[in-house]
């Protein structure tokens, strides 16, 4: 299945950010962005720094993530950073 949560740096951000879609900085940590799309009922978040969307994070590869570690692993996954998350998601997908 392939990935579709994916982040850029900073520098070659993907666009401006809409002003009313909820975002999330990428150092917030997993369990931060799970809370909000659980409370909010959101099935992606943009990521984005200064106004600028780099990314977007998506909930069921993100408890996916969570899910799939070893169960010592599961709140040492809750406190990755997003961008962390992202990155080792992808190398696991390999």
């Amino acid at each position: 299945m392939d990935m579709l949560s994916f982040i850029t740096d900073d520098r070659s951000y993907v666009d401006d950010l809409n002003k009313d879609e909820p975002c999330l900085h990428p150092d917030y940590l997993v369990v931060t962005a799970l809370k909000m799309m659980s409370t909010d009922n959101l099935s992606s978040v943009a990521i984005c720094k200064n106004g600028r969307y780099l990314g977007r994070i998506y909930a069921n590869e993100l408890q996916r993530f969570v899910d799939n570690s070893e169960d010592e692993l599961v709140y040492h996954r809750l406190n990755f950073d997003l961008e962390t998350a992202i990155a080792v998601m992808r190398l696991e997908q390999q």
